[in-house]
């Protein structure tokens, strides 16, 4: 469609690769399991705990991460992941290989994998900046991202 609308209104390059980005972000506030629109309920949400912030990343509640998820929250909060770097990340959370992380395995990743790109970024979307793993279960009320 693009190609069309290029050729038939004369867009440059540039105008039709600008034109294309705001189309998909357009789309993606509507399409697929989760909006881009969650975007700000994660950045804004108010958390007592990190069970809490596994809950806002486990958007199908299972109790789990599993690989889709992690891959949604990084569309989500706006850092896309190539599939390598999907494979990567839930490889570092899931040290058992069950092929989905619990919440335990989630503190322990989140304490032990501060040089990882995923957490990197996550940390600095979410603004969570946790030391230890005591400091996650000791997180008190109020807002944590934002």
């Amino acid at each position: 469609v693009a190609d069309i609308m290029a050729d038939e209104l004369g867009w440059t390059a540039e105008v039709k690769k600008q034109q294309v980005e705001a189309a998909e972000k357009y789309v993606n506030t509507y399409g697929g399991r989760i909006s881009v629109t969650s975007e700000n309920t994660l950045k804004s949400g108010r958390y007592k705990s990190v069970h809490d912030i596994f809950n806002a990343i486990d958007r199908n509640q299972n109790g789990y991460l599993e690989k889709q998820e992690v891959e949604e929250i990084s569309q989500i909060l706006g850092f896309k992941l190539t599939d390598e770097e999907v494979d990567e990340a839930f490889r570092e959370m899931d040290q058992k290989r069950f092929g989905r992380v619990s919440l335990d395995d989630f503190m322990k990743w989140w304490t032990t994998s501060s040089s990882s790109p995923f957490h990197k970024k996550l940390s600095k979307e979410l603004g969570l900046r946790v030391v230890s793993e005591a400091d996650l279960r000791n997180i008190g009320p109020g807002t944590m991202f934002g």
